[in-house]
């Protein structure tokens, strides 16, 4: 039986999304260039990392597709 989950070799032909591979300083960094953001100092990586893509989503940071 194969692997339901595809083998390492497929990762290289899938589509990367930039918003996951960012490094938390580069998303922190957005995150403060939104009026709404408090607080980033005391969140962790992964809080940050939310909020960035909810203040995406909601039309206040622009994409990522849309910034490159």
């Amino acid at each position: 039986m194969t692997n339901p989950f595809g083998d390492a070799g497929d990762a290289d032909c899938m589509a990367r999304n930039p918003f996951e591979e960012a490094d938390s300083a580069t998303l922190r960094m957005q995150l403060a260039t939104c009026p709404e953001a408090y607080g980033i100092d005391r969140m962790s990586d992964s809080q940050v990392r939310a909020r960035v893509r909810e203040f995406q989503l909601m039309g206040r940071l622009p994409l990522e597709t849309e910034r490159s």
